[in-house]
């Protein structure tokens, strides 16, 4: 391929790339939850911390999608500041464009109820879905809202499934499995708000697109959650389950406190957009090849 393309630069999207190639090399690094967190298989993490140092080492630029994430890159590598540039990431468009008309029919075809509460991600230990769901158990009667899980199966989630049982909660919590582009968003619309407890997040794109399509969010002030949402989102610190209960029994019942976070969230993801996170890009290839931009 090189031979016959003869790039300039090559942008390596996800965390590696190749070990041998004739022109500069800008990686994008988007977490480091494999070096920090024992929460992933341990081939994989094996497999992605050996090649991601070799990476790091090549590239001739990095990409982090936050400045925590930059950080991480500069205090686990070593790496000098100067050759890691942080570019957010953006949201689609498609999250802000579903209409009243459009989610109503969606709900109604999905069977959603009118109020509930919402979690979108993978089902895997990173994303402390044991515990949002010992915080839930704690007020499903007292807020009387469904929790319904978007989310395709990734790993060790057993345990979820025996919580979820254990607890009595099998008609209070509906999992929804892996979604598709086009339904995506009306979940995040019909949503009463998103409960989003990760533990480790090099961006996390749930709140941005949940703020984008007009549903106030509940996440935790660590890795990069503050820098994304700003002051746009109630924030607690993960472990904390008491914490988590008391914060999802008010966004879900305190209307002022919903519309005032709905406002600052529609105003804070204006600040995240592809075009811009494109045309910075192109700036750091163009950089990296030693061309003009």
């Amino acid at each position: 391929m090189f031979a016959r393309e003869a790039p300039d630069v090559l942008l390596c999207p996800l965390n590696v790339a190749p070990l041998m190639t004739p022109c500069p090399i800008v990686l994008v690094i988007h977490d480091l939850a494999f070096i920090r967190l024992r929460l992933h298989r341990r081939e994989r993490r094996l497999y992605l911390s050996a090649l991601t140092r070799l990476s790091v080492r090549k590239a001739a630029h990095i990409i982090a999608v936050s400045d925590f994430t930059r950080g991480e890159i500069i205090d686990l590598f070593g790496i000098a500041p100067e050759k890691v540039t942080t570019i957010h990431n953006g949201c689609d468009e498609r999250f802000s464009a579903a209409t009243k008309e459009s989610m109503e029919a969606f709900r109604l075809r999905r069977n959603l109820p009118e109020r509930f509460l919402l979690f979108v991600g993978t089902l895997e230990p990173r994303k402390n879905l044991i515990g949002l769901l010992r915080a839930y158990a704690k007020i499903r009667d007292k807020i009387g809202l469904p929790l319904i899980i978007v989310g395709g199966r990734g790993w060790r989630y057993t345990p979820i499934f025996a919580l979820v049982h254990a607890e009595r909660l099998d008609g209070a919590v509906r999992f929804e499995g892996f979604v598709d582009d086009e339904d995506l968003p009306m979940y995040y619309r019909a949503a009463t708000a998103l409960i989003y407890p990760s533990l480790y997040e090099g961006f996390g794109l749930p709140p941005l697109e949940a703020m984008a399509s007009g549903t106030p969010v509940l996440t935790t002030r660590v890795a990069s959650m503050p820098e994304v949402v700003g002051d746009a989102a109630m924030l607690v610190s993960p472990g904390d389950d008491d914490a988590l209960a008391d914060a999802m029994f008010k966004i879900s019942s305190a209307e002022r406190l919903r519309d005032d976070l709905i406002k600052a969230g529609l105003k804070r993801v204006e600040q995240f957009n592809w075009a811009r996170t494109a045309v910075e890009t192109l700036r750091i290839l163009h950089d990296a090849a030693g061309t003009a931009f």
